[in-house]
């Protein structure tokens, strides 16, 4: 079973999805590095860590910058999964599910910051 155009395209936008997170991550844990580098810079004439002592990497990883950019992600996603299970418009039209269906994961991949 060899892959078709639009799984070849799905599985890019997957790809693309994936890769972007990682990015955003190594991204947020540099930053969380530098910032707690800083700070025990800043404070190391204090002996004692208090019991509450404030960690970086304790912060949400990723947060969503666009919800109306995600809303619309999982409405195409959910489209094309519609596409690809009925029979309404035909063969040629079902064939076009991966359109609407990487369309949404590659546009849900720009909500995230």
């Amino acid at each position: 079973m060899g892959l078709k155009p639009g799984g070849i395209a799905f599985l890019a936008a997957v790809l693309f999805f994936y890769i972007r997170l990682i990015w955003l991550q190594r991204a947020k844990v540099t930053l969380a590095r530098q910032a707690a580098a800083q700070s025990d810079n800043g404070q190391k004439q204090h002996s004692r860590k208090s019991k509450k002592e404030k960690t970086y990497f304790d912060k949400f990883r990723l947060r969503i910058i666009n919800w109306y950019l995600l809303i619309g992600a999982v409405a195409l996603i959910a489209a094309g999964a519609f596409i690809s299970t009925t029979s309404l418009w035909g063969e040629t039209v079902r064939s076009f599910w991966w359109l609407p269906t990487a369309g949404g994961i590659f546009m849900g991949s720009f909500s995230f910051a």
